[in-house]
């Protein structure tokens, strides 16, 4: 009875990883490196997710695909885990695909050991088009700010929520009218 629930336990467990695996937005990876980054080892989702092939980056160092800006980031987490014996460690980093696009991934995982060697096993998401939404809306924002402080029209808005009035100051005297930015 034992044997067959560890079975369904683990052929539950191989369904599970499979889904995380299948993901539009990321998946579940393993990777080894040495002290210097150098890559050792990584599955066939670490590379997929990079759009790179094992042979661009076995025995290279991580940093050839990590944004400029981001690596002393990343090593400094993966450091300070290691250094401080933490099982866990999480951070955000942009990367440059083979194609040259720039991905925002989040990476966040564990350190493990197998076969007496340590590898870190993690869940990478994608998070580009959240950012690229995010980089939009504050454009948007921006120009709306701009066409709303050098308007010739008055125009205002009543927040319900907040009950709070916004004006482009155009009356800004106007006792009814208060102007909030």
């Amino acid at each position: 009875m034992q044997n067959q629930l560890e079975t369904m336990d683990n052929a539950e467990l191989r369904k599970e990883l499979a889904l995380y695996r299948a993901s539009q937005i990321g998946g579940v990876f393993s990777a080894r490196m040495d002290v210097q980054f150098t890559l050792l080892y990584g599955n066939d989702l670490y590379f997929e997710v990079q759009g790179y092939e094992p042979e661009e980056l076995l025995g290279k160092s991580c940093a050839i695909f990590i944004h400029p800006q981001d690596l002393p980031h990343v090593q400094q987490v993966l450091t300070q885990a290691q250094a401080n014996h933490q099982k866990n460690a999480q951070w955000e980093m942009h990367i440059f695909s083979t194609t040259g696009e720039l991905k925002y991934l989040l990476v966040s995982g564990s350190f493990n050991e197998r076969n007496g060697e340590a590898i870190f096993d993690g869940y990478i998401i994608d998070l580009s088009e959240q950012k690229r939404t995010e980089q939009a809306l504050r454009a948007s924002e921006e120009k709306f700010r701009i066409a709303t402080e050098n308007s010739d029209i008055s125009f205002w808005t009543y927040d319900f929520k907040k009950t709070g009035n916004y004006s482009n100051c155009f009356f800004p005297k106007s006792p009814w009218l208060s102007a909030h930015h």
